[in-house]
């Protein structure tokens, strides 16, 4: 992998019109959170709120403070929790900022590359008012019925009362597939 770095800003949430001077951070998917320098931090009022406990690279468990800043780097922002960083430590651009960012790095080129953030269908249809004559428990069943349907178009054919009954045997297959991988696993970790 080749490493690069980017300027990283932090605003203070509370205040943003305080915030630091561009500071050099390596890119470091490695990382779960962004690293900055604590005195760089608290110059601009960015205030610890809880210790955390991390392990690094050497195996070493340390202890530091984490706060709330908002991050931009080369055109992308995000809110994000940050790492005091204390002297001795590196200053880093983590995993879950670059998330936050909705970028993927390229190391050769030594950019970010952004992406299309996937979303889930995650509201349920709406409900519409109930025919005249018609009570609410059954325009309810009717509502949960197209619902299923949304979800599970196979079942609702077949006439299954559940979802889980058409995709059972998927998951059946998926049970019996993870159980042979992790007796693989454990077979080759014997050797």
């Amino acid at each position: 992998m080749n490493a690069f770095k980017v300027n990283v800003v932090a605003r203070n949430p509370k205040r943003e019109e305080l915030s630091t001077q561009p500071i050099p951070a390596l890119v470091d998917s490695g990382s779960e959170l962004t690293w900055l320098p604590a005195d760089i931090l608290a110059s601009v009022g960015i205030t610890p709120r809880r210790k955390r406990i991390f392990s690094t690279a050497t195996q070493q468990k340390v202890e530091r403070e984490v706060g709330y800043a908002i991050l931009s780097a080369d055109g992308y922002e995000t809110n994000d929790e940050v790492v005091f960083a204390e002297p001795g430590d590196m200053t880093l651009l983590g995993v879950r900022t670059l998330d936050g960012f909705g970028v993927m790095v390229d190391n050769i080129a030594h950019r970010f590359v952004g992406t299309t953030t996937l979303a889930r269908h995650c509201l349920r249809p709406t409900r519409h008012a109930a025919p005249q004559g018609v009570s609410e428990p059954d325009r309810t069943r009717t509502f949960d019925r197209n619902w299923q349907a949304t979800l599970d178009p196979v079942a609702t054919a077949r006439g299954s009362d559940t979802i889980s009954d058409s995709l059972r045997p998927g998951l059946a297959k998926i049970d019996t597939w993870l159980k042979n991988l992790t007796h693989s696993h454990q077979a080759l970790s014997a050797k």
